[in-house]
């Protein structure tokens, strides 16, 4: 793709990095020692950053056979992130959003767009990423400052923990979204025939501040122990959070938050299982 798509690129792999872990984090396991896990996740996917630029070694014309395994691997993986994402996000509209709605209804017209996304240039893809991640930034920060007033930072360890803590708490953020973002270079490789370390950390950076804000609003509201138990810990923040008194349940602003980032995350790992696909095709 020979158009300067630079920044674009950031805000795709930012909405990535949401993905479905916005609906989902933090998880059960989460106690007051929840923030070194997700930071030590953070600087472990920094370093990912370094060693991506070297993915361009399965692209070369050597050991082809077994490339087209690393590519099979890759498409497999790629899939199962997508119906995950999927399934997560169909979980949380066909029971938050959209409750009395029909399930097999939201399932088609939800599979309609990610299915008419997939199939658009990545182009058009990249621009709209950019609009996208634009809103939820606005929104996410937004969220964040409305309820700052509420906020109770004893819900935050001020001690340093002991590896085995930061280890228990770091789990659920290298399940997600650390290992999806392991096939973040493969998508930069088939769309740009690059990949530079320094872009793909800008969106790596971007998408886990945004990440941190919406999991860090729900833990400072309702503790870390609470906010595990949370089937929804972020959407349950944002309901609390009012404007005046003519301004409540501000949750429908939250929804775009959701969608971009699942929408994006999904079409990513398809268009990744794709071209894997087609890859193999020329190594065999």
């Amino acid at each position: 793709m020979k158009e300067n798509l630079t920044i674009h690129s950031f805000c795709l792999v930012a909405l990535y990095i949401l993905g479905n872990a916005v609906i989902l984090l933090p998880d059960k396991t989460a106690d007051e020692n929840t923030l070194f896990g997700f930071l030590a996740v953070f600087i472990l996917s920094l370093g990912f950053c370094l060693i991506a630029p070297f993915y361009k070694v399965f692209f070369t014309e050597n050991h082809r056979k077994l490339k087209a395994i690393v590519f099979l691997a890759v498409a497999v993986f790629s899939f199962w992130v997508a119906a995950d994402s999927f399934e997560n996000s169909f979980s949380f509209i066909s029971g938050v959003v959209l409750p009395k709605s029909s399930k097999p209804l939201i399932i088609l017209v939800f599979l309609g767009v990610v299915i008419y996304f997939a199939f658009r240039s990545q182009k058009n893809l990249l621009k709209f990423s950019l609009l996208a991640f634009s809103a939820t930034l606005i929104l996410v920060i937004f969220f964040f400052l409305a309820s700052f007033n509420n906020y109770d930072l004893d819900n935050l360890s001020i001690s340093f923990p002991s590896f085995e803590e930061i280890y228990k708490n770091a789990k659920p953020y290298f399940l997600n979204p650390f290992l999806s973002i392991l096939l973040l270079p493969f998508y930069f490789l088939f769309v740009f025939e690059k990949v530079s370390a320094k872009n793909i950390t800008i969106g790596v950076t971007l998408g886990f501040f945004s990440l941190f804000l919406c999991f860090a609003s729900s833990i400072l509201l309702f503790g870390p122990f609470f906010a595990g138990e949370l089937e929804y810990p972020f959407a349950s923040a944002v309901s609390t959070v009012t404007v005046g008194k003519l301004y409540a349940r501000m949750d429908g602003l939250s929804y775009f938050i959701y969608f971009f980032s699942a929408l994006i995350k999904i079409t990513v790992c398809l268009k990744i299982t794709m071209s894997s696909l087609k890859k193999i095709r020329q190594c065999i």
